[in-house]
């Protein structure tokens, strides 16, 4: 959990899940002592879909639920740092969407998100004045919006197709922390483009051969999954039943980060004491697995995505989904607004996850 007493950044994630075809805490109502345990439980269980393809951000699996925004707009708030995976930054940062791709900051989700000011429209200068306050208790650096941190092991040059690159209107601070053979990568395509100014980090690649193993998302189309469902239903049996699970890859050691370096490294020399990890899932379980990740938020949706999206969208999307391994700490019911938050102890996974 959060602790400001020692010299690391304080690393922590907010997300949003949502059941795939069944609703999820039915009947829950958390008057009872045992209720969180028995949550606990029922969300390892669970498969979640976090992405499906198509969608421009997280806000489609809230279905646009004007307090889980608002709940990002205030972690960006009061951070001094976004931080995120390349993957993430080029669905949601080119020039293919909406929006300009800078999105990274609570101005600009408290303006532009129309269910938020319809919702709640002094949030902006309610986050401005905590941003503020935060900064002067904390007692770091003035920042108007916070810096941008792009975890790229591979330092893949597309990256330089994002906006942040291309036209940082904000000036936002931007960082690339990657491998020794991505910091190559990276620095053989940038003298020929022009780019906006941005800082590499280089990481110290890990050593052991355990360590190096690379998880690799899984994914899969609703029409097979739901094939899968059936014959599972058919045969009663379980075992076949697909739940998104990682694989392991092995990769080579310069192509490998360290992170644990990471968290100190942010204070020592730039001054970052609160960063909000912004996914995806797959460079989240990476960071913590290394243990650099303080806490974990996730809004757990009670309605399904098949009822979301409708039955002629969801015969053909593709899902991308998670089990979520983490003990829950502390959870609270929105019961209001259709979904429950949960603290999650990112240092509670079983070794296996």
């Amino acid at each position: 959990m959060l602790n400001y007493n020692n010299n690391n950044a304080n690393i922590m994630n907010l997300t949003v899940v949502r059941p795939i075809e069944t609703p999820f805490g039915v009947g829950i109502s958390l008057n009872e002592d045992n209720d969180c345990q028995k949550l606990n439980e029922l969300i390892k269980d669970k498969e979640w879909c976090y992405y499906y393809a198509g969608a421009p951000s997280s806000c489609s699996i809230s279905n646009k639920n004007p307090v889980d925004s608002i709940h990002l707009a205030t972690h960006y708030a009061l951070c001094d740092a976004v931080m995120l995976g390349s993957n993430s930054l080029m669905i949601e940062s080119t020039p293919k969407h909406g929006w300009k791709g800078h999105y990274h900051h609570f101005e600009y989700l408290c303006e532009h998100w129309k269910h938020i000011p319809s919702f709640d429209n002094g949030i902006t200068r309610a986050l401005s004045q905590q941003r503020e306050y935060a900064q002067r208790c904390l007692h770091t650096r003035s920042r108007k919006f916070p810096a941008i941190i792009i975890l790229s092991q591979t330092g893949n040059p597309q990256l330089f197709s994002c906006n942040y690159f291309v036209d940082n209107e904000m000036d936002q601070e931007v960082f690339i922390v990657t491998s020794i053979q991505g910091a190559h990568n990276l620095l053989s395509q940038v003298q020929p483009r022009n780019i906006k100014p941005f800082q590499i980090i280089t990481l110290p690649p890990l050593t052991t051969q355990k360590e190096r193993l690379f998880d690799k998302q899984q994914i899969q189309w609703t029409n097979e999954h739901n094939n899968n469902n059936n014959n599972n239903n058919n045969n009663n049996n379980n075992n076949n039943k697909w739940k998104g699970e990682d694989i392991d890859q092995f990769i080579s050691e310069d192509m490998t980060m360290d992170l644990s370096v990471l968290p100190k490294l942010l204070v020592d020399r730039f001054d970052m004491r609160l960063i909000e990890f912004d996914g995806g899932w797959k460079v989240l379980r990476a960071c913590a697995k290394q243990h650099i990740v303080n806490q974990i938020t996730v809004n757990l949706c009670k309605q399904p995505l098949r009822n979301v999206l409708g039955e002629n969208v969801w015969r053909g999307v593709r899902l991308y989904t998670v089990q979520i391994p983490w003990r829950l700490a502390l959870i609270h019911d929105f019961s209001q607004y259709d979904f429950f938050t949960g603290i999650f102890d990112p240092l509670s996974a079983s070794s296996e996850a």
